[in-house]
């Protein structure tokens, strides 16, 4: 009996310890599903960690995106450097290597539309005239017309507002004939018309000037035809009735509309019901080649200044006269003198641009407090000028460059200073407008 009670005790024994051990099998795995369960939790809580410091990265990115330019200066200050300074540099020598910097010679075809068919009509003729009459070709002397140096004797009354008066008329007729038979050198630049010929049925060594005083009832000659053929030697004081004659055969017969061939001498305010002129005009013809030379194209930049002196003697001398005369000023007008005296104002106003680039310097250097800063924004802004010009001259085409031009340099120089200070104020607003930036990215970059 003892012996089936120790059995039953020892098969009691074991129950237990198989429920204690499906027991503590139960426990391990349920603690191995929570161990799991926790894993994948913290997997996916890193994972969304993860996405979304990403997903931050990403804003933030996008934020900095317009600061890639200034991203870049800083971490290639020395390409950009180099760059900025070596690509004007480099224009710079391909300009002064092929020589293709220089002044534009100022004519009255300057601001032509070479597109238009009519301009290009009479440019294709002058260039067949200049390719007729070679370097070489041999001309008569001053047979050839160049309208820059026709010269022009513009009167003005001083005393009432009219010139057609008879003392008038006479004063305008001793001074034409003094400027064509005293003034000296007139010879040597005057047009010589080959094929016109005088009352004396001769050729004249010089043409006769386009002049009110043509006018038959004033000093003009005519022949047996009805064409001019000279002026008269005379420059007595007209009558009140030649003159009112005069004026009347300004107009076309049974007309009140002016005569075409009269107009060119008129002032605007001159009509049928206000028969009176404040200016008059004279045209005296020139031309070349001038003594010394072939053709009009020989050696032209020297003949040029040749008549540029001459014109300034002829200004000198209508001056003079200007000042003698109480009653008329007359005043010169000459295409090749204009040219020279806009070249010769451009040119001190240059001067003037040197004197404002010294200041814009001062000025920058004193505002960066920095002569370095000052120094280096000038150079940068010079730069841009031959950076400029070739891109203009060689990848534009257009090889046209006056001296109105170069005096651009107002505008660059200002331009450039504004964007020097610009730059400067946002690079010292930068420290308080970007700190809130810099103080999160730190922050993040500790977590």
């Amino acid at each position: 009996m003892e012996q089936g009670q120790e059995e039953i005790g020892v098969h009691q024994t074991a129950a237990v310890v198989d429920e204690n051990a499906q027991s503590q099998q139960v426990d391990l795995d349920t603690r191995d599903k929570v161990g799991e369960h926790q894993l994948t939790q913290d997997d996916s809580d890193a994972t969304s960690s993860g996405e979304s410091r990403a997903s931050s990265d990403s804003k933030q990115n996008s934020k900095q995106s317009p600061w890639i330019i200034s991203r870049i200066a800083v971490h290639y200050t020395a390409y950009m450097l180099t760059f900025a300074i070596g690509f004007p540099l480099i224009c710079v020598l391909v300009i002064a290597l092929t020589g293709s910097f220089y002044l534009a010679e100022q004519t009255t075809n300057d601001y032509l539309v070479y597109s238009n068919e009519v301009v290009q009509q009479a440019v294709a003729l002058e260039s067949a005239i200049e390719a007729i009459a070679s370097e070489n070709t041999q001309i008569t002397q001053r047979t050839q017309k160049k309208s820059e140096w026709q010269i022009y004797l513009l009167y003005r009354a001083k005393v009432g507002s009219n010139l057609l008066t008879p003392k008038n008329l006479a004063y305008i007729k001793r001074l034409e004939d003094e400027f064509r038979f005293s003034f000296q050198d007139y010879n040597s630049f005057c047009y010589y018309d080959q094929s016109f010929v005088n009352c004396k049925g001769q050729v004249p060594s010089c043409a006769l000037p386009y002049t009110i005083t043509l006018d038959p009832y004033f000093y003009g000659m005519y022949d047996s035809g009805g064409e001019i053929c000279d002026l008269s030697n005379d420059t007595s004081v007209l009558t009140a009735s030649q003159v009112n004659m005069g004026i009347q055969a300004m107009f076309l017969p049974n007309s009140t509309a002016i005569n075409p061939q009269y107009m060119q001498f008129l002032g605007a305010s001159f009509s049928y019901t206000n028969k009176s002129s404040e200016y008059l005009r004279s045209l005296f013809m020139t031309g070349g080649p001038l003594a010394g030379f072939s053709n009009i194209n020989t050696d032209s930049a020297t003949q040029d200044d040749l008549f540029r002196e001459y014109v300034k003697a002829v200004v000198s001398w209508t001056a003079q006269k200007s000042t003698e005369s109480d009653q008329v000023e007359v005043i010169v007008f000459n295409i090749n003198y204009q040219n020279y005296l806009f070249n010769k104002r451009a040119n001190e106003s240059f001067v003037w641009a040197i004197g404002s680039v010294v200041c814009v310097w001062f000025l920058i250097c004193l505002h960066t407090k920095s002569l370095f800063l000052g120094t280096m924004a000038m150079i940068q802004i010079l730069l841009s000028f031959p950076v400029a010009y070739f891109l203009y001259y060689f990848v534009f085409r257009i090889t046209y460059f006056s001296s109105m031009h170069i005096l651009s340099i107002f505008l660059i120089v200002g331009i450039g200073a504004d964007d020097v200070f610009v730059y400067l104020d946002a690079f010292h607003q930068s420290d308080v407008q970007l700190a809130h930036l810099a103080e999160k990215e730190l922050l993040e970059s500790l977590q």
